[in-house]
């Protein structure tokens, strides 16, 4: 059931954000659970496809999410993307991680920690920090800088980079952080 829950939102998620691309830039909204009426606020980037031009290859996109306690930042792909097909995965205890590269703007690559929890959906991959193991570094990036690109290895596609737009962005993490507080 929880599954079917999380497809269902997932989908919802690309209907609404591919019917509301008529501007190219961040967006916000918000995200209800039925069940708990907990309250999620998603700042969201634009749909990005990879740099490879492959037509058959997920494309993506960035999403902050914050309820008030907690802050995420996620990829969320098109179609689910199973940890077999995720070259370089690492198993850990309760999760699995992928080390990999980012590039703020057009600053050198820093190490990128792509991760998920067992349980969690295939849809989408948490990003930590490669050095400090936070997201602090990677929140305040997403609101400094113009772009990031993101890259990961699909054992269908091969190694994929997304260039993403970060303008925006920080107004939209604002709002997304400002209307988590308000009574709704």
């Amino acid at each position: 059931m929880r599954k079917v829950l999380v497809t269902s939102l997932v989908l919802l998620m690309f209907v609404i954000v591919a019917l509301g691309q008529t501007s190219n830039g961040w967006q916000v909204i918000k995200l209800e659970d039925p069940m708990t009426g907990q309250v999620t606020w998603r700042a969201y980037s634009p749909i990005t496809y990879s740099l490879q031009g492959s037509i058959w290859a997920p494309f993506v996109i960035l999403a902050f999410d914050t309820n008030g306690q907690y802050e995420l930042v996620s990829l969320i792909f098109e179609f689910p993307i199973k940890n077999s097909e995720i070259v370089g995965l690492e198993y850990l205890t309760n999760s699995v991680s992928l080390s990999t590269y980012i590039r703020w703007d057009n600053l050198n690559p820093n190490y990128l920690i792509l991760w998920r929890p067992y349980n969690e959906s295939n849809y989408f991959l948490y990003l930590m920090d490669g050095k400090t193991y936070t997201i602090k570094p990677i929140i305040d990036n997403l609101m400094k800088y113009n772009t990031v690109t993101i890259q990961i290895n699909l054992a269908s596609y091969g190694l994929l980079y997304y260039k993403i737009p970060l303008t925006g962005s920080k107004e939209v993490i604002n709002t997304a952080r400002n209307n988590v507080k308000k009574k709704w």
